[in-house]
């Protein structure tokens, strides 16, 4: 049961991580376009939220470090998928990974203020990256999910 339980664990680990690894690499060999669309997707969600809204002066703050915000969601995905791959530092990995997802998922995907398939694409969108975050929640409870159980001390 423990090399079963073992295995799942690493299997887990491997597909959570290979899905930040590679599209970490496609921004980084497209990075010309990637660029392009991080910068496009706030413009988009700049001219979906009202002119009063706290998220405008966010991303009116954050858009001209778009490219350096870029540069570091790639290395916290690259970073954060090969701990997680390895099994080294799970836990830094994982929380590496949460950092990008939440800040991805609102800046991409969301669908709260927009309408009908659009709306409706956006919300899928938004419950896998949360389904993704409740995986990278588990590995930050769990670690790596391998360690032995401590023996009761005999009296």
């Amino acid at each position: 049961m423990k090399f079963f339980k073992s295995l799942v664990t690493f299997v887990g680990r491997v597909f959570i991580s290979l899905f930040f690894i590679i599209t970490s690499l496609e921004k980084i060999f497209d990075w010309q376009v990637s660029g392009q669309k991080f910068v496009s997707d706030l413009a988009l969600l700049h001219s979906h939220l009202s002119k009063t809204s706290w998220g405008t002066f966010f991303i009116e703050a954050i858009l001209p470090f778009a490219t350096t915000l870029l540069t570091i969601i790639i290395i916290f995905e690259l970073v954060g998928g090969f701990l997680l791959l390895i099994g080294i530092r799970v836990r830094l990995g994982a929380f590496l990974l949460i950092v990008v997802l939440i800040f991805t998922t609102l800046l991409s995907h969301y669908f709260w203020v927009l309408e009908g398939e659009q709306r409706s694409l956006q919300l899928i969108q938004f419950l896998k990256n949360l389904a993704i975050l409740g995986g990278l929640l588990n590995v930050i409870a769990f670690g790596k999910g391998d360690k032995p159980k401590k023996a009761a001390p005999s009296q």
